[in-house]
C-alpha cells in the first residue's frame, strides 16, 4: 500500500514549555503530524518549505568548517545519524571534548549529545578533479611558473583535507563501507584516564536494579532535615546508596537480554566508560560522558565522589524511569548539609504543598 502525506513545514510562535518562542511546525501543529505505516508499505511524502524565520536559516561557505551539535531528546528511540555525501568528525560527547574521530554514522541514544564537524567528500574529490584539469591546461600553455605553483598548492591543500580528515575511501550506498562510531574508540581531549587507572576502585557497586519508588520525604530533604547519614536512614524502596566523599566509585551496570539498549544518565557527574557495550575494557584513556548505553553485556563506569548531594542514576527511557529503573547516590550526606543552606522560602514549600487540594498534589 502507498501511504501519501503532504507536509507544510513552517514557523510559528508556540509555548511548548510555557515560554513563547519561534519553532518549526508541520501543518501548523507541534508536535508534527504522525506518520503511520505497516511493514511493506510505501511512503510518499511531499514536503513544502514555508519556513520564514530568518533566525533559523543556516548557510555554509566553501572553505569554512562548521560545528554541528546534535541532541537526542526523545523519550525512547535512538537514532542513526548520517549526512549524505559527508563524513563527520566527532569532537565532543555529552559536553566533554574528545580527540577528533571521523565516522560515517553515529548511533545517538536518548539524552546523549554529540558535536561533529562535517566535510563533503564528493565536493573535495570533484574540486580536485577540476583543478587537476586546470593545472594540466596551464602546463600545456606554458603558463607562468608562479601561477602553476599556486595551483599545485591548492591541490595539495585539498588532498591534505581529504586524506587527513577521512581515513578510508569515499562513502557510497553500500552500508558495509560505512564507519560506525564505536563509543569505546572515543578518547577525551583533556586529561584522559579514569580515576585510579588500572588499580582497584574504592567502592564497587554491582547494579542489578530493584524498583525505585519515590519516597514520601525526598532524599535531599531527609539528608538536610532528618540528618539522614547511614544506609538505615533511607527506605529500601528509594534505592539509596551511600558514597563517601573522595572515593573512587566503580559502577557495574548489568544489562538485559530483551534486545533494548538502556541509556543510563548520572546526575551530578561525568564518568569514564571503562567498558562500553562493545569493545574491550580500557583503563588508559576511556571515553568520558554522562549518558551511556547499556546492552545485555553490561557496562563499567568510574567517577570520583567529589560533589556532595543526592544524585540520580536512571534509564532515560521515560517509562522505564517511571517503572523504577533508577537508584539515588547519597553522596557525602554530612558534606551536603554543610553545602546546602536553604532559606525560609525553601522551608515554606512543604506547607504550601500540603495545603493544596489533593487533586493537585
Amino acid at each position: 500500500m502507498v501511504r501519501e502525506y503532504s507536509f507544510n513545514v513552517g514557523n510559528a510562535v508556540i509555548s511548548a514549555d510555557g515560554f513563547p518562542r519561534s519553532a518549526t511546525v508541520v501543518n501548523g501543529i507541534f508536535p508534527g503530524t504522525l506518520i503511520a505505516a505497516n511493514k511493506g508499505d510505501t511512503l510518499s511524502i511531499n514536503v513544502t518549505n514555508s519556513l520564514t524565520d530568518p533566525t533559523m536559516r543556516r548557510s555554509t561557505s566553501i572553505g569554512k568548517r562548521y560545528r554541528m551539535r546534535v541532541i537526542n531528546n526523545s523519550a525512547f528511540g535512538h537514532f542513526r545519524l548520517r549526512m549524505e555525501g559527508h563524513r563527520m568528525t566527532v569532537i565532543e560527547a555529552d559536553g566533554i571534548l574528545h580527540q577528533p574521530y571521523t565516522v560515517d554514522e553515529i548511533d545517538i541514544y536518548a539524552a546523549q549529545r554529540y558535536s561533529f564537524v562535517p566535510a563533503t567528500v564528493a565536493v573535495i574529490v570533484e574540486a580536485e578533479r577540476q583543478l587537476k584539469e586546470v593545472e594540466a591546461a596551464l602546463v600545456e600553455e606554458n603558463a607562468d611558473e608562479e601561477v602553476i605553483a599556486t595551483q599545485r598548492k591548492i591541490l595539495a591543500g585539498l588532498d591534505a583535507i581529504r586524506t587527513g580528515t577521512f581515513e578510508t575511501s569515499t562513502c557510497n550506498s553500500d552500508n558495509s563501507s560505512f564507519i560506525s562510531l564505536k563509543e569505546y574508540k572515543l578518547v577525551p581531549l583533556i586529561d584522559p584516564g579514569p580515576p585510579g587507572g588500572a588499580g582497584p576502585a574504592d567502592h564497587v557497586v554491582e547494579l542489578d536494579f530493584d524498583r525505585f519508588t519515590p519516597p514520601s520525604v525526598p532524599t535531599l530533604l531527609k539528608i538536610l532535615a532528618n540528618n539522614a547519614t547511614v544506609q538505615e536512614d533511607f527506605t529500601r524502596a528509594e534505592n539509596a546508596i551511600i558514597l563517601k566523599r573522595g572515593e573512587i566509585v566503580e559502577l557495574r551496570i548489568k544489562g538485559s537480554n530483551h534486545g533494548i539498549d538502556h541509556p543510563f544518565h548520572l546526575h551530578g557527574h561525568v564518568f569514564d566508560v571503562i567498558k562500553s557495550k562493545d569493545g574491550p575494557p580500557n583503563y588508559v584513556n576511556p571515553p568520558r560522558r554522562d549518558v551511556v548505553a547499556v546492552s545485555g553485556g553490561g557496562v563499567i563506569i568510574r567517577f570520583v565522589a567529589d560533589n556532595p548531594g543526592p544524585w540520580f542514576l536512571h534509564c532515560h527511557i521515560d517509562w522505564h524511569l517511571d517503572a523504577g529503573l533508577a537508584v539515588v547516590f547519597a553522596e557525602d550526606p554530612a558534606g551536603t548539609r554543610g553545602r546546602v543552606n536553604p532559606n525560609d522560602n525553601w522551608f515554606n514549600l512543604c506547607p504550601i504543598y500540603d495545603a493544596l487540594d489533593p487533586a493537585l498534589q
